[in-house]
């Protein structure tokens, strides 16, 4: 990407979505930089240059650099494009951690309902993240898929493997064909190189990427198969590789993050599948 070639977006959605497009191009500063944008835009939003290169490890130039890549003057007028972003909200999510910290700090060394207390806050603020921030053109064509797919097949390791049977469950009980490839990683690849026309991969993945599961999605994508994806990083290879994805952000929520927000998106898959059910 060349300096001063695109004019600037004119909001966060466009900044984002010419963000998506030109990520694989950007040198591994400038990549930091963006995974912080996206991932944190309230912080990114209020803090100074030095807090934001602080936390990036970069240096402050290097987000002026950022900035000018995608068409802004400099930092302060792509900083405006965030802060427009968060005037618009109700309830900054930034306030909402400060609340929901304060809540968790008053609950440290009480017992055990203080800590369920402090834990059924973080679900809450998780599922209200969720509520306001999902992307509804993303519900609509996961749904769509769903309802098209002659079989799904729910793959996640680690933490993501409640998710991956919820869904699973969900899927069984409405009497549609559905698989959990497992096994060993090499065995999750081969299994979901048998995939074809009418299937449909959906894949969970928190935390870092697993191999296996990033393995998996490229050979479905070489059958044809199209991934719905439920992550915890817009810019993550599963988000990056998949046709849909839902990135539920909730790291900084909880020393234990919670999955109330992930429970909730996967019943509300399974809820809006019902609901198109051709049965009716």
């Amino acid at each position: 990407m060349i300096e001063g070639e695109y004019r600037p977006p004119k909001d966060f959605g466009a900044f984002r979505e010419m963000l998506f497009g030109h990520f694989d191009s950007l040198s591994p500063h400038l990549r930091r930089i963006a995974e912080y944008a996206l991932g944190e835009p309230n912080r990114f939003a209020l803090q100074t240059v030095a807090e934001v290169a602080g936390e990036t490890g970069v240096q402050p130039s290097t987000l002026v650099r950022f900035a000018k890549e995608f068409g802004f003057s400099g930092y302060s007028e792509l900083q405006q494009l965030f802060r427009a972003r968060l005037l618009r909200a109700e309830r900054s999510y930034r306030e909402r951690m400060r609340e929901h910290e304060a809540r968790t700090a008053a609950a440290r060394g009480q017992d055990a309902y203080g800590a369920l207390r402090a834990l059924s806050d973080a679900s809450v603020l998780a599922i209200e993240e969720l509520k306001e921030h999902v992307d509804t053109d993303s519900l609509t064509e996961a749904v769509r898929l769903l309802r098209a797919a002659r079989a799904v097949h729910v793959i996640g390791r680690g933490r993501a493997r409640p998710i991956v049977m919820c869904l699973a469950h969900g899927l069984t009980g409405l009497k549609r064909a559905c698989s959990v490839p497992g096994g060993l990683a090499a065995k999750l690849a081969r299994q979901v190189a048998t995939l074809g026309p009418g299937d449909l991969l959906l894949a969970v993945g928190l935390g870092a990427d697993s191999p296996d599961v990033l393995d998996a999605i490229d050979a479905a994508h070489a059958r044809k198969v199209p991934v719905v994806a439920i992550t915890d990083s817009e810019l993550g290879a599963l988000a990056r590789r998949s046709s849909v994805y839902f990135a539920i952000r909730d790291a900084d929520i909880h020393p234990f993050p919670p999955l109330a927000a992930h429970v909730v998106l996967a019943q509300s898959l399974i809820f809006a599948l019902d609901q198109h059910s051709p049965d009716e």
